[in-house]
């Protein structure tokens, strides 16, 4: 067909591709052509492919490639591995309806279906009205997923870390996610999570689920204390002891020390964070006490299993 092609690298992310011919080619020469890339690049990566229009002469090239990059900046509607053209996309010209209500009723009231299928109308309303900023979207994504948190630490379930050098937070997960399906995805596998939590933690007594939380996000705390714990789950020193000795086996000391060891252990695996940083880091103003707390439970020194897992 006379077809010259010219092949571009451009920024690690792009692979820029020129199709050249001394005569003008049909629009099926330049589909062909894409989903021969399409079907040689899947088995390897995930992708997006844009064609911008055929132009007359090189001096028009340039307004071709800025008009497939324009394509590609609106990937995020669109799922992997898809051939992006000029073709307007069909669908309302009416704005997406937002059915957050509907989906905090959902939640409040237990029922994982309704919730999943409000997920889902918001979704295919996204999907099938004018796009909306990408910035707009993942902040309405942020909303759904700060309310399913909210609703899931109230009935005594986190869902996501808030401690250490593997924190999670909503909204990181949030911009983690690069096209519109894989945040949907994301959304209805938290919800799924949730209720399968909800399920697993109905034996674990509130006041037991209180006191851990409030270890978790205060375990750094050096003077942390029973009459600390028991001041914020409003509960007197004493009854909090008992039960959670009678509920889980452990003293509340107990548990606190694991769960800073637990802690360093992570600290430890990052060779960025000195022994000495790491011991305030995780309540111990006493770089000697730590040593010898780490060394009871672990078997080994902070340097020791250091050492072992680098």
């Amino acid at each position: 067909m006379g077809i010259v092609r010219i092949l571009v690298p451009k920024a690690d992310r792009y692979i820029v591709s020129f199709l050249c011919s001394s005569n003008r080619q049909e629009p099926e020469t330049v589909r062909a052509f894409t989903s021969f890339l399409k079907e040689r690049i899947t088995p390897y990566c995930r992708f997006f492919i844009a064609s911008g229009p055929s132009v007359q002469g090189m001096d028009q090239a340039a307004f071709s490639y800025k008009s497939a990059m324009s394509l590609l900046s609106e990937s995020f509607y669109h799922d992997y591995n898809s051939i992006l053209t000029q073709t307007p996309p069909a669908g309302s010209l009416q704005p997406a309806e937002d059915p957050f209500a509907d989906f905090t009723a959902a939640l409040a009231a237990q029922r994982e279906l309704e919730a999943l299928k409000a997920a889902g109308n918001f979704y295919n309303a996204l999907k099938n009205s004018p796009p909306l900023p990408e910035a707009q979207v993942r902040d309405r994504y942020f909303r759904y997923l700060n309310k399913l948190d909210e609703i899931s630490l109230a009935n005594h379930i986190s869902l996501w870390k808030r401690e250490g050098i593997e924190s999670e937070s909503i909204w990181e997960d949030v911009i983690s996610c690069a096209t519109l399906g894989e945040l949907h995805d994301f959304l209805c596998h938290r919800i799924r999570h949730y209720f399968q939590s909800l399920i697993f933690n109905q034996s674990e007594h509130p006041v037991v689920f209180q006191i851990k939380e409030y270890i978790r996000q205060n375990f750094a705390v050096p003077t942390l204390s029973v009459l600390d714990i028991s001041q914020y789950a409003n509960r007197s020193s004493s009854y909090i002891c008992t039960l959670f000795k009678n509920e889980t086996g452990q003293t509340i000391n107990q548990h606190l020390t694991d769960y800073r060891i637990k802690m360093s252990k992570q600290f430890l695996s990052d060779p960025r964070y000195r022994i000495t940083d790491i011991s305030a880091k995780v309540g111990y103003s006493d770089g000697n006490y730590y040593s010898k707390a780490f060394r009871k439970i672990v078997g080994l020194s902070p340097s020791e299993y250091r050492e072992k897992i680098l």
